[in-house]
């Protein structure tokens, strides 16, 4: 193991040990009832041997010799976010020995299919329309769609409240969801809305902060707080400035210290609550994106082990298709977030959405989690092919996005939201490909 790769594996050690203090001295304590501490030394020993295994693999990922593809990046991101805080939930708890086995196990197809896909050079189509480049500069166009994606948040906020309504608090989002809920709006609808929010306006906020445009970045970071005020997704509140900071620290030397990042935040959030006596670092990321989603894995597979699964019902495609052609009818009248929710949270309106392990096992069970990894990796390859050759400051934003999308929806859903509305701005930014490909044509030739 390169020196690098061993103090990477060395920091993630110590990133799962603080963790682990963090959940049993403090989440549990905070939350007895719903963070609970069961120890089994045999599920302990188990849950670090997996970990020693994923650890040593994610950390060969970094070779300082050749970039970091986005799909590798994104895994080893979600490594320390998901992985993680699961086994570490898991080896507390007592889950049944199937949610560790499984849970495993889609780790393993999702890393080995990969590292399979990422080896293989994959020709995907270019996206051209001549016609249209006659008629609009890539400039222009970029103006013309992120005016639209601002014009139509304007109108959704007059639609739900009114008015155009501000809302910076983060504490009552679910307020704002409901809020949001009572309007009722149809699929094609809320898609354009998420298109707007979460891909379009923070993309092209961060691209015209980095041209300097400052005006154009101003109406775009408001336009951007009106689209959270609007049903209170957290995402969007932190999208643009991580965007930003992406452009300063995001590339594969600073990857390496990826793990760092995260044992800082953890102390951090530690010296918060024994300084200050205050838990908004601890509550807002250490609770809410590390231990809820998992958390909520073991909820999916405790109730969907225990009852019928989705079947696929929750894709607005494939519900559609198993409907009108074949007259099926789905398991459930309300989405799997509410069942969830009112079972496990007391509360359907919470929404207790969750990606990846969760909807992959609640939709077919075991067949599932083997596609829905497999699902996951055609993704990762879809957005290195979208992101092939453009300025690695844009890609880390696309990386945040698609990172947050992977552990809060299904697969489907990150298709139809967020890949889509992606490769219109791939294709909208083939101007800046095109400088930097001319740009490596000229040092070829020095």
């Amino acid at each position: 193991m390169r020196l690098v790769n061993l103090k990477v594996f060395s920091w993630s050690v110590l990133y799962r040990v603080i963790m682990e203090y963090i959940y049993v001295s403090v989440l549990h304590v905070k939350y007895p009832l719903t963070y609970e501490v069961e120890f089994s030394l045999h599920r302990y020993v188990m849950s670090w041997a997996f970990f020693l295994i994923f650890n040593f693999l994610i950390s060969n990922l970094y070779n300082k010799n050749s970039n970091i593809k986005i799909s590798s990046v994104i895994i080893i991101i979600l490594f320390y976010v998901s992985y993680i805080p699961t086994t570490i939930h898991d080896s507390y708890n007592s889950n049944e020995w199937a949610y560790f086995i499984y849970h495993n196990f889609y780790w393993l197809i999702l890393f080995c299919f990969n590292q399979l896909l990422e080896r293989k050079k994959i020709s995907l189509p270019k996206i051209q329309i001549k016609g249209l480049k006659r008629i609009f500069t890539p400039e222009t166009i970029r103006y013309i769609i992120q005016i639209m994606a601002v014009l139509f948040v304007v109108y959704t906020s007059f639609k739900v409240y009114g008015r155009i309504y501000f809302h910076f608090g983060l504490s009552d989002v679910y307020d704002l969801r409901f809020n949001e809920s009572l309007s009722n709006f149809g699929t094609l609808y809320s898609l354009v809305l998420t298109w707007s929010g979460t891909i379009i306006i923070p993309v092209m906020a961060v691209y015209n902060y980095k041209k300097k445009n400052y005006y154009s970045f101003f109406y775009l970071l408001i336009a951007q707080i009106i689209s959270f005020s609007i049903a209170g997704h957290k995402t969007q509140f932190f999208l643009i400035p991580i965007g930003i900071a992406s452009i300063y620290f995001l590339n594969n030397k600073n990857l390496r210290y990826l793990p760092f990042a995260f044992v800082s935040l953890n102390l951090l959030s530690l010296l918060e609550l024994v300084i200050k006596k205050t838990d908004i670092l601890f509550d807002y990321f250490i609770r809410r994106i590390f231990f809820v989603p998992a958390l909520l894995n073991s909820y999916y597979f405790d109730y969907f082990s225990r009852n019928s699964k989705l079947l696929l019902f929750e894709d607005m495609f494939f519900s559609r298709f198993f409907i009108k052609v074949f007259g099926l009818s789905p398991n459930y009248e309300v989405p799997s977030a509410k069942i969830i929710g009112l079972n496990y949270l007391g509360r359907e309106e919470l929404l207790a959405n969750n990606g990846m392990f969760s909807y992959a096992y609640a939709d077919l069970g075991f067949l599932g989690i083997i596609l829905g990894a497999f699902s996951l990796v055609v993704l990762l390859q879809m957005i290195n092919w979208i992101m092939n050759r453009m300025d690695i400051s844009y890609a880390g934003i696309v990386i945040v996005i698609f990172t947050i999308a992977f552990l809060s929806v299904s697969i489907s859903s990150v298709f139809y939201s967020y890949l889509v509305p992606l490769i219109l701005i791939r294709f909208v930014f083939s101007d800046e490909l095109n400088k930097k490909q001319n740009l490596e044509r000229i040092k070829e030739e020095l």
